[in-house]
């Protein structure tokens, strides 16, 4: 689920009516990993961001596709709590995992120390972290937030807004994917639980 990127008439075209239906219908926005450390959430997003940038390549124009301007750029996001987590945990070894594909080093992409640039399609990765400031303006199609109930809430912080806290960061990643590719955007939320009702707990029994 968090890498279907592909708009409705795109599934019937490669599967079919019946299936490209049943797989548009369960396309979500929002996909919670709420699991234990060592549990592989990291991984499997990763794994995911590669396949959603696989599939961006397989589009002629993927900027026309998604009816964006020409000259922009399609972006993919991780952030953490402070930016060397961002880089170790999720970024360093998602760029492992791109160089290692034979596909990837055919397709050509430039690495920098928090970016990753491809040099066949108009698409970049970034990794950020709370402290960042401006990453709302990316054209995001996928954002994950690393461990998010390692942020503190509105209500831990005594009901004061603040753009460092999980619910700002939370809001700031939807409202910037949900108003770009309201369709098909992802938001990834990753954490295992602090304590009882924390926000991955809240979040993940509202989805529910």
């Amino acid at each position: 689920r968090m890498s279907q990127i592909y708009l409705l008439d795109t599934l019937i075209e490669l599967n079919g009516e019946r299936e490209g239906q049943r797989l548009w219908d369960r396309t979500v926005n929002l996909v919670i990993a709420q699991l234990g450390k060592g549990s592989g959430k990291d991984f499997s997003i990763r794994v995911a961001f590669c396949r959603i940038v696989y599939l961006l390549h397989c589009l002629r124009d993927p900027l026309a596709y998604y009816d964006k301007g020409k000259g922009d750029f399609i972006d993919l996001l991780n952030l953490a709590l402070n930016a060397e987590q961002a880089k170790n945990v999720f970024f360093d070894p998602m760029k492992n995992l791109l160089g290692q594909s034979p596909y990837f080093q055919e397709k050509g992409m430039e690495f920098r120390a928090k970016e990753i640039y491809f040099l066949q399609r108009p698409i970049r990765c970034f990794s950020g972290h709370s402290g960042a400031e401006g990453w709302e303006g990316y054209n995001l199609i996928a954002c994950v937030l690393d461990e998010i109930a390692a942020f503190k809430t509105h209500s831990e912080l005594g009901g004061e807004k603040n753009r460092y806290s999980a619910d700002t960061l939370y809001n700031m990643a939807n409202n910037s994917v949900i108003s770009r590719f309201p369709d098909v955007g992802k938001i990834a939320l990753l954490s295992f639980p602090r304590y009882t009702d924390d926000f991955i707990q809240e979040r993940y029994e509202a989805s529910i």
